[in-house]
């Protein structure tokens, strides 16, 4: 069997999920995210939609017919209905569960009083972690539709526990050849508790985590890396590296995974950035699907519980 349709029905398994006589909107992405609908069927969804969008990573298309073969090994290619762009009125009238997901968002008003009173919207992670881009809240909480958290630490999932795994692969592949490099996390939230865990027991030499820039001044001169993973920071760490670099000629390896970063400016100040792109506050640089499906099917399965 297909590794990812073997998680699937693992978990389904180990969760207890039944969605039996639930009407399901959810997501069919690219990769990872091709088995969205297919855990909804598998769990007994009397209905499951998918909407398919053209991105970034992969044509609408593509991703339909992706996941359409592998829905045919289960013989559940009767049991997912795929629509394009945007899910239509009358589905949304009788839906039971619609899934945050990203071709669904953001989640207005105008849709959310299209669902029936009973709805509900799984977020697909923690509670903490709520984006108020993603759903209109007060306009769920108004109608009085249920908006919900993943408990992504729960000990049939451990979802969160990959958060360490990918920290240190991050570092191993932001081109840092220290064996044990002086590290600092710019983090006082879960994100980096995982990674304060896994560093300690791991290579890394931790050297200390905080959002407070006098400990990072102090920690300055000795470090060899520092890892940004603040979820919902203000600051902007373009602007507080610059600062940095005007004090002093050091330049550890920048490697983020959360953070206002703008990496062209920050190369320009003669630091190393990994990964090379722009980093936004409450969206990863990298998936936990960077370290593998397991997380992934994990969080989906445990979003539809």
């Amino acid at each position: 069997m297909d590794y990812g349709l073997s998680l699937c029905t693992d978990f389904i398994s180990k969760l207890d999920l039944d969605l039996s006589g639930y009407q399901i909107v959810t997501e069919v992405g690219s990769a990872h995210y091709l088995y969205f609908p297919i855990i909804a069927a598998l769990a007994g969804g009397k209905r499951v939609i998918a909407v398919a969008k053209d991105t970034n990573y992969g044509t609408a298309s593509n991703t339909i017919k992706s996941c359409k073969l592998l829905l045919q090994k289960l013989d559940l290619d009767s049991k997912v209905e795929f629509v394009l762009d945007a899910c239509p009125e009358e589905i949304l009238e009788t839906t039971d569960i619609l899934i945050n997901a990203g071709n669904l968002r953001p989640i207005s008003r105008s849709l959310l009083e299209k669902l029936p009173k009973h709805a509900v919207v799984p977020l697909m992670y923690e509670k903490w972690e709520f984006r108020p881009e993603d759903i209109d809240l007060e306009a769920a909480i108004d109608i009085g539709i249920k908006v919900a958290g993943t408990f992504e630490a729960h000990p049939d999932i451990e979802v969160f526990s990959y958060v360490g795994a990918l920290g240190l692969k991050m570092l191993q592949e932001s081109g840092e050849k220290k064996r044990s490099p002086n590290t600092f996390i710019w983090s006082e939230d879960n994100f980096g508790l995982e990674l304060e865990r896994a560093f300690t027991e791991s290579s890394p030499s931790l050297s200390g985590k905080s959002c407070d820039r006098f400990e990072l001044e102090q920690q300055w001169e000795n470090l060899d890396v520092l890892f940004l993973s603040s979820y919902n920071s203000n600051v902007n760490f373009t602007e507080l590296l610059e600062a940095m670099a005007a004090a002093s000629v050091h330049r550890p390896r920048i490697v983020h995974l959360y953070g206002e970063l703008d990496y062209l400016k920050t190369e320009e100040l003669g630091y190393a950035v990994h990964p090379r792109k722009n980093g936004i506050s409450n969206v990863m640089t990298f998936t936990l699907g960077n370290v593998g499906l397991q997380p992934i099917i994990a969080l989906q399965a445990a979003g539809y519980k």
